[in-house]
């Protein structure tokens, strides 16, 4: 009997681990009971900022204590939010006007660029500050373009002209902007410099490459590429060496973030029924398909 206890655990774990590979320790740090999205840790790492798609409130995660707490009440948002980068404040989109809206944890709020008749989305400040980049879209305008507002001087300046461009990101010294767009049939990353030139494009003849981000320098990055059949977690450098799958998946995967000053990545699943968790990949901890199996007859 206990034998095919045994086989039947062995089963249901080669089940359950086939949806996704990896060669590195995994947790699940949220579940699809809050079905989180839009996740943007904070400049300490001891943070997460997300959207529950439960209720389109925003809310944090406490890496040190596991607690989750609701940040905004009654407010609706959409898409990306962002930390300021003192970690003192929060930039988040209303729904369904798709303003920038501050909120400082002092209690004081205030709409940013409330004159310009532009609608935005995945606000991002560069790391001194003085710079918000975001996806913005006129009325006047067919699709969606990179703009960024500088606070000192009032400006608000259009990077991109003839691409629709995706999930913009600051490189650690903000010389770089990644984002990505369609390039024919396939998604391609581009990287800008800071003023709007293009410095490099990332793709690949047989994968969609999107939501790039950065790791703790501008030479290294981490994207998902995705095909009909899988979606990979994919980390190389700019140079293209180093290229290395970190993780496969039969659910697409999306928002890679690395944990600053670690060996750690974040990453989301969705589910086919729309439900969304948020993996934790330690890349400093290996494993391998035996050490689940000796963990199974172990137990």
């Amino acid at each position: 009997m206990r034998f095919w206890v045994l086989l039947f655990c062995l089963i249901f774990s080669l089940s359950t681990t086939a949806q996704y590979s990896s060669f590195y320790r995994m947790d699940t740090l949220l579940s699809e009971q809050v079905n989180p999205q839009f996740s943007v840790i904070n400049q300490a790492g001891t943070k997460l900022l997300f959207t529950s798609s439960v209720d389109s409130q925003l809310y944090f995660y406490d890496f040190n204590t596991t607690v989750i707490q609701q940040f905004t009440n009654g407010t609706k948002t959409v898409g990306a939010s962002c930390w300021s980068p003192d970690d003192e404040a929060i930039v988040f989109v209303t729904h369904p006007e798709r303003q920038l809206k501050q909120q400082f944890f002092a209690g004081e709020s205030r709409f940013l660029i409330p004159e310009r008749a532009i609608k935005a989305n995945a606000p991002q400040f560069n790391h001194e500050g003085n710079l918000l980049m975001f996806i913005g879209q006129r009325q006047s305008q067919q699709h969606t373009h990179i703009y960024t507002y500088d606070f000192k001087y009032d400006n608000l300046n259009q990077l991109t002209r003839n691409v629709v461009a995706e999930n913009p990101r600051w490189s650690p010294t903000d010389k770089l902007i990644s984002f990505n767009t369609k390039d024919g049939l396939v998604t391609k990353i581009v990287l800008l410099n800071w003023y709007g030139a293009v410095y490099k494009e990332i793709k690949s003849d047989s994968l969609n490459l999107i939501d790039a981000n950065w790791a703790d320098s501008d030479y290294k990055m981490i994207y998902v590429g995705y095909n009909e059949r899988r979606h990979y977690l994919i980390s190389s450098r700019l140079n293209g060496e180093g290229f290395s799958v970190l993780l496969e998946s039969k659910f697409p995967l999306s928002n890679p973030i690395w944990i600053p000053n670690s060996e750690k990545v974040l990453v989301t699943c969705t589910n086919y029924a729309g439900e969304r968790i948020i993996l934790k990949l330690n890349l400093d901890e290996q494993t391998t398909f035996e050490d689940i199996l000796f963990k199974i007859l172990q137990e």
